[in-house]
């Protein structure tokens, strides 16, 4: 065990909220144990990477930031890989000549090199800290949509104004304006396009009492909360709770403190529709992302997710009437294997419903059975249905905008 280490941290994807709080308590375990973080990789003892496997892109993108960075660290200095890529595919470094990449499957192993004073477990705090991340040279980058929208108002900023649609989905998907506190890890779901279940398994919830301590320990400044978690609608599963209790026990502490929930399976809003309206109804809830990927029900069985998209549809414009103030945003996924044209449009009609939609082009993904599942869209179609949904979901976000200036 190193006294006094020399430490570099770095992430495959600070995007990814569940990776950039992971990142942060790594930090944070780093110099509770009095370590030092340090920003040049050259002078580093360890090097700790955050690894991302959602996609094939983001395996090789790990593989090419170690397989560099063993090229510059210093005789001796230690390679450390941690995080989803860990548990999916824990021999990829070995298989593509990195032996020296040391895998922890655990980030509790951490403690055979860092637990001076504490264990990784000692460190309760998961949430996203600047002063501690700032130290790692790290920072979460605003989402997608929000550049693009910045692009969009340039020139004619008054569209951006508060009261807006395009103002308010600036606010919330400016990540400067959030502070990211962890609720949970895992799911109870089984997509058949997702990897990241064999990393993250089913929901392990923190307990309201944890989250509602972080939230304690936090100076927001007029800052959003952002729960965070792999669905965070599933929160609870494991502990006999729910999302809608504990955002109800957030609001009789923080009365007055902005709420912004993300990864929403519509599973868990159908199935808990009511306790969604009063949870709206009383809570000043400003963002809610939910994961909604396709319009059709055909494709949705494929996917083997359990809702009708028709009936979530119906919810969240009803959910829209009783909180205007709060902005719904979807994710969409194009081009999944036997997607038919009437089936992306019915993607597309889906998409009004919400104020703005992130659009995905479906890539397959080793090790899940839509990889080999038949029917393959072509890689040309799924672009060109990316790009169409991306435009048709600006139009709905300048059309509602519009709407909100007359």
């Amino acid at each position: 065990m190193s006294q006094h280490a020399r430490v570099y941290i770095n992430s495959a994807h600070m995007a990814c909220k569940p990776n950039a709080v992971l990142t942060c308590s790594i930090a944070r375990y780093i110099k509770g144990n009095n370590h030092q973080i340090v920003t040049d990789i050259a002078g580093a003892d360890y090097v700790i990477y955050s690894t991302c496997g959602f996609t094939s892109s983001e395996e090789e993108r790990c593989v090419g930031f170690l397989r560099e960075a063993s090229t510059k660290v210093k005789p001796g200095a230690k390679l450390l890989a941690v995080g989803c890529l860990c548990r999916i595919t824990p021999d990829l470094f070995q298989k593509n000549g990195l032996p020296e990449v040391e895998v922890l499957a655990d980030e509790r192993d951490l403690d055979r090199y860092f637990a001076v004073t504490s264990t990784y477990n000692d460190i309760r705090a998961r949430y996203v800290d600047d002063t501690i991340l700032d130290q790692t040279g790290l920072i979460i980058p605003s989402d997608i949509s929000a550049r693009h929208l910045r692009k969009w108002v340039s020139g004619v900023e008054h569209l951006a104004n508060k009261s807006t649609c395009i103002g308010r989905l600036l606010a919330q998907n400016d990540n400067t304006n959030s502070v990211f506190v962890e609720i949970g890890t895992g799911c109870t779901g089984r997509c058949s396009f997702c990897i990241i279940k064999r990393a993250k398994g089913n929901p392990r919830s923190r307990s309201p009492a944890e989250i509602l301590d972080d939230i304690r320990s936090i100076d927001f400044g007029g800052r959003t909360l952002r729960l965070v978690g792999d669905d965070c609608a599933s929160y609870g599963a494991d502990i006999g709770a729910n999302l809608c209790g504990l955002v109800s026990a957030i609001r009789e502490s923080f009365p007055a403190l902005p709420i912004a929930i993300g990864y929403v399976n519509p599973f868990w809003l159908l199935k808990h529709k009511e306790q969604y309206i009063e949870m709206l109804e009383k809570t000043n809830i400003v963002l809610i992302t939910i994961t909604a990927q396709s319009g059709s029900n055909r494709v949705i069985k494929k996917m083997n997710r359990r809702y009708d998209p028709r009936e979530l549809a119906i919810a969240v414009k009803r959910l829209r009437t009783i909180s205007p103030r709060t902005v719904f945003t979807a994710h969409i996924l194009v081009g999944f294997p036997g997607e038919t044209l009437t089936d992306f449009v019915a993607s597309l009609r889906l998409m009004f419903a919400f104020d703005a939609s992130s659009v995905f082009n479906y890539s397959d993904r080793d090790g899940t059975p839509s990889a080999v599942m038949p029917d393959k869209v072509s890689p040309g179609a799924i672009r060109f249905r990316g790009r169409v949904a991306t435009l048709h979901s600006r139009a709905i976000t300048l059309l509602r905008t519009l709407k909100d200036l007359l």
